[in-house]
């Protein structure tokens, strides 16, 4: 989605719930605000224990070249029957983007797309900077969204029993910062209409129409609770675009 128009949405028409940073998930299933692994939080985690910075940032590059899921159910560290396509949700409405391109220059985001040229260079250095800004901002100001315009967006994801996980739309970096920091609860804002409810799985379109088989639509779902720890899917090393001195 648009993000100015994803912004809009969510000023207009979303709801505001204060919960705990352990109740937040990555795209690709890392859980924060616990001890698990997760590449966005152990980076600041790094930095809040004072380590050095060069140390921090070669073991972030270390696991995005050996995290490149080729397919949804190994992105997750869920075993499915089939290979779906990455980011392909049963519950979704649009095809999945494969996660893969050309070159590295066109992968929107390191975390969740890939190319075989291996990684850009300048796709990194925007993650340092935004997780060391979200950082440096959350330790001089607080976190503070209605002054800095930087609420947090999500689709809430719940369970027959009722438990919740937010899958976070944007707000990652500043998240990791928090769950860091040992912040009890933040505000998340969500839309309604768009949650999934795990008792509709038999009407999500891609169960529907046959593409997921009921049983690894559920994977899918549940994979977003348990968490991901898988920090690496290959032992091939991607390539850095162009080669440096980060390792």
């Amino acid at each position: 989605m648009n993000p100015q128009l994803q912004a809009w949405l969510f000023r207009i028409f979303g709801r505001e719930r204060h919960i705990s940073p352990k109740d937040c998930v990555h795209y690709c299933g890392f859980r924060y605000g616990t001890s698990r692994f997760n590449p966005y939080q152990n980076y600041i985690e790094g930095l809040v224990r004072g380590e050095d910075s060069k140390t921090v940032r070669q073991r972030f590059v270390e696991f995005l070249r050996h995290y490149r899921p080729e397919h949804f159910g190994e992105a997750l560290g869920v075993n499915l029957s089939r290979k779906y396509p990455l980011w392909l949700y049963p519950w979704g409405r649009r095809s999945g983007s494969g996660g893969w391109h050309s070159m590295p220059e066109e992968c929107p985001d390191v975390l969740t797309h890939f190319s075989r040229q291996g990684i850009s260079n300048k796709k990194i250095e925007i993650e340092f900077r935004w997780l060391e800004t979200a950082l440096t901002s959350i330790q001089t100001y607080g976190f503070r969204p209605e002054r800095f315009n930087s609420f947090i967006l999500a689709r809430k994801l719940e369970r027959v029993g009722g438990d919740s996980v937010y899958l976070i739309l944007d707000g990652n970096h500043r998240i990791s910062v928090l769950g860091t920091l040992g912040i009890a609860e933040l505000p998340v804002r969500y839309l309604q209409i768009s949650t999934v409810y795990e008792a509709d799985i038999e009407k999500w379109p891609y169960v529907r129409n046959g593409t997921y088989t009921r049983e690894d639509a559920r994977l899918v779902f549940q994979g977003y609770f348990h968490g991901n720890s898988t920090g690496r899917t290959t032992d091939q090393p991607a390539a850095l675009s162009p080669p440096t001195d980060y390792l």
